[in-house]
């Protein structure tokens, strides 16, 4: 019985699949014109009990002398040490900034998250939005626990924090000014929606004159939603 033969890159032991290279050595020299070469260097052996190369780090080496959290840093900023803000640098930012008197809108230079792309800020011991924090500096607490940051300018996705743009509002307040901004994801703007808003009205319209079964393969829906537009128990909103 005939063996495989092995890849011809000295010291590799895996089969060959192309080019008498194994399939990583032959990617290799697709993507750089080497078989030899990478992108990375090639990590050198971890001594045991080796300790982090970074300033006043004690854990231990993952790679390249580096512990897991600087070797991310490395890989994700071109330094063991980049990418991290000091500790209170973004309340200062909003402390400093409690009288901003400029009209344009003043984007969060920080972390973000969230659906909506807040800006992220840690106050009181905990991570709150930081349009929220700047409102409380700004403006005082909120009326009550359930009262929300709401924006005149509507980029809260973009993570202003004007103190100018922002007051406290209710849910239904905060959910009308998307609605006025067209920020709002209900409807056709959803991610997940299959019909816009043409269609829906259509599909009122036809109630009565063709069935659900019917109107649902000429939409592309199931029969389910059809009955639930019709009844008016999805896109409640749209007149």
């Amino acid at each position: 019985m005939a063996t495989k033969p092995i890849c011809s890159v000295a010291d590799c032991s895996k089969p060959a699949a192309n080019s008498s290279w194994c399939w990583g050595h032959y990617y290799r020299n697709r993507r750089y014109g080497d078989p030899l070469k990478s992108k990375r260097p090639t990590p050198r052996p971890i001594a045991a009990n080796s300790t982090c190369t970074a300033p006043n780090c004690p854990k231990p080496q993952h790679a390249f002398g580096l512990c897991v959290a600087h070797y991310t840093r490395q890989r994700r900023h071109g330094s063991p040490t980049g990418g991290k803000t000091s500790r209170g640098v973004p309340m200062k930012f909003l402390l400093d900034n409690i009288s901003f008197d400029g009209d344009e809108c003043l984007i969060w230079p920080f972390a973000r998250g969230g659906t909506r792309g807040d800006g992220l800020a840690t106050f009181r011991g905990k991570q709150t939005s930081a349009n929220y924090v700047m409102c409380i500096l700004a403006h005082g607490e909120p009326p009550t626990p359930k009262h929300e940051s709401a924006h005149s300018c509507g980029r809260g996705h973009d993570a202003c924090v004007n103190p100018k743009h922002l007051r406290w509002a209710t849910r239904k307040e905060n959910l009308a000014d998307r609605l006025i901004h067209g920020t709002h994801n209900r409807g056709e703007q959803g991610s997940a929606a299959k019909l816009c808003i043409a269609e829906v009205r259509e599909i009122r319209k036809l109630r009565g004159a063709l069935g659900q079964k019917e109107i649902a393969a000429r939409f592309g829906v199931t029969k389910a939603a059809i009955h639930s537009i019709q009844v008016r128990k999805n896109w409640a909103w749209l007149p």
